[in-house]
């Protein structure tokens, strides 16, 4: 299972490593469309406090990065998203 593990990473490395050579980003506003459906089927605890953190977190992309993320930044975001996930 860790060696499956340790493959995946270590393609998923490889995916954003050639993508960032390629000079490929990530639109913002691709992404707000996927969080707008997250948001719309979001049944949970908190939907309006769930709801503002989504919004607040694209807007916070944008002051950032404009209307596109680049790939190797995208990659560390991802990162510290799955680590506060496992964490909580």
């Amino acid at each position: 299972m860790n060696k499956e593990l340790s493959d995946l990473g270590q393609k998923r490395q490889k995916l954003f490593d050639d993508a960032t050579k390629a000079g490929k980003t990530l639109e913002i506003s691709s992404l707000r469309e996927r969080m707008e459906a997250t948001k719309a089927e979001y049944a949970g605890p908190d939907r309006a406090g769930f709801v503002r953190g989504i919004d607040q977190w694209i807007l916070k992309l944008e002051a950032t990065y404009g209307t596109s993320i680049p790939i190797d930044e995208a990659a560390k975001i991802l990162d510290e998203f799955e680590a506060k996930s496992r964490a909580g």
